[in-house]
């Protein structure tokens, strides 16, 4: 079933709806469907320490969900998020995103009717105020699914915009075709028709727009969040952090050594002599003046208690060893190392999560590192992926106005559907001075070989990387500053 047919859905069409068989070589995900009470534990790795069943293990995608979301709610994980959020959403004057429709064959009309549709999209999504919190809820679940309805006339676009749960939401294939299966327990979906198995309801796809963040299966059968990779060192962290706490309380305080000399007495009576030196200095006996009984009880030892203990004529005799507490409490390596290692699993570069506060310093004195170029791609990859979401509303919403009017149209829109994110304008501004400052001194370097082995085309297109229309710009714009007097030197007013 095509978008183009979405209007005449309902549940009598749906049951008599011909399989399509139609399928996308160039779509990896087509046949790709997730049910909700398949055994996964044979294709997403289980939760486990060190090969030990100390955590129960998920067996659905939906207890999955579940587990990547008590993940990332604890701090070690939360703060490497929110690196990657705040990084990947950033909102300048008021906007996240914009559209970008250079790329698109179409006529300027409909590039402009294009941008207020989607200003629209991103209205009904309250987008500009909620981007951070939809962003951050697809990394973790690895999916997210928006389910749009158009108005009784179609012609007025889409009327409704839904977040659909990920965890209750799940992509099958029935009769030949796709379908979400979603567990819509209190929300009212009755009203739309659609065909129903008693707490369940099976939305067809063209109803729904959705995205995978997630890492593909090595079979192609199901999706796992980020988050998964990354849950085997949180445990392991977890694990070494407790145990550090234990050794620390049970290793901090000193320990006294006690050697009774027992001489040569038989064994049980050297036993029985031991314990009664135990009991003397472990314990007293105390009177209580009300009750007035005797009671026995044991006795912390005083820091400035002394002890009197019998020594023959040969110096044998009973004796005190003060053994030290522990003397690497301090000794933290393997921590660290399990936390480097859970931070490198969640793509994040070390250097933003270090203890230590660190001046930030931009300009020449910054050095992009490695670990920093490959988590800007890695944004990248992310921001891609999430406008796949807003593109499919787009289409819809274009489909029902009629502005995309057959399938050639759509496929040159999702082809050439790019928008451009919002990024920290301070540190864009750095990099564009910088910019600008080194082809001016490259310029500046070359400037006696102009004429020679360069022309004044090469220094413009090469070095400044000026495209022919915005040289014929500059162009215009010098001779119109040549005739004001403002822009004049001294020198230049003389000639003139």
């Amino acid at each position: 079933m095509s978008i183009f047919d979405v209007f005449r859905v309902g549940k009598k069409k749906l049951k008599s709806e011909k399989p399509n068989k139609e399928k996308d070589s160039n779509d990896i995900l087509k046949d790709i469907t997730e049910p909700d009470s398949t055994d996964i534990s044979d294709y997403l790795g289980s939760i486990v320490n060190f090969g030990l069943n100390l955590l129960p293990q998920e067996r659905t995608l939906k207890e999955k969900i579940i587990a990547y979301r008590r993940v990332a709610f604890t701090p070690q994980v939360d703060e490497a998020l929110d690196e990657i959020i705040n990084t990947a959403v950033v909102r300048n004057d008021g906007k996240v995103l914009k559209l970008s429709l250079d790329d698109l064959d179409f006529k300027d009309n409909v590039k402009d009717k294009i941008h207020e549709e989607f200003e629209t999209i991103l209205n009904l999504l309250n987008f500009n105020n909620k981007a951070s919190f939809l962003f951050k809820q697809w990394y973790i679940d690895g999916r997210q699914f928006i389910f749009s309805v158009p108005h009784k006339n179609p012609s007025d676009g889409i009327k409704t915009i839904k977040q659909l749960r990920s965890e209750d939401t799940h992509r099958i294939k029935k009769d030949g075709n796709y379908y979400f299966k979603y567990n819509f327990k209190l929300d009212n979906f009755r009203k739309y028709h659609f065909t129903q198995e008693k707490d369940s309801v099976f939305i067809p796809e063209d109803y729904v727009s959705y995205s995978y963040s997630g890492i593909l299966d090595p079979e192609h059968k199901y999706f796992a969040s980020y988050i998964e990779k990354a849950i085997k060192p949180y445990n392991q962290l977890n694990l070494l952090e407790d145990a550090a706490i234990v050794y620390r309380l049970t290793r901090a305080p000193e320990k006294r050594a006690f050697y009774i000399h027992t001489k040569k007495i038989p064994k049980k009576r050297s036993e029985d002599y031991i314990r009664k030196m135990i009991d003397r200095f472990r314990s007293k006996l105390t009177y209580d003046v009300v009750s007035g009984k005797v009671s026995k009880k044991n006795a912390a030892m005083a820091i400035n208690e002394d002890f009197y203990l019998p020594v023959d004529a040969d110096g044998n005799g009973h004796k005190v060893e003060n053994i030290n507490g522990g003397m690497q409490l301090g000794e933290i390596t393997d921590i660290l190392y399990f936390r480097k290692k859970l931070y490198k699993c969640l793509n994040v570069p070390l250097n933003r999560l270090d203890d230590e506060s660190q001046q930030l310093s931009f300009g020449r004195n910054y050095e992009l590192t490695m670990e920093e170029l490959k988590f800007n791609k890695f944004i990248k990859t992310l921001r891609n992926a999430y406008q796949e979401i807003l593109c499919d509303l787009l289409i819809k919403q274009l489909i029902y106005k009629k502005i995309l009017l057959n399938e050639d149209e759509k496929e040159e829109l999702k082809n050439n559907f790019k928008c451009i994110w919002s990024s920290d304008v301070y540190i864009e501004q750095i990099k564009k001075i910088e910019n600008l400052q080194m082809q001016i001194e490259l310029a500046d370097s070359i400037q006696p070989y102009i004429g020679k082995y360069f022309s004044h085309e090469f220094i413009r297109s090469v070095i400044f990387n000026q495209s022919d229309d915005e040289q014929k710009e500059i162009d215009k714009k010098i001779k119109e500053e040549k005739k004001n007097k403002q822009y004049q030197s001294d020198s230049d007013e003389e000639n003139y």
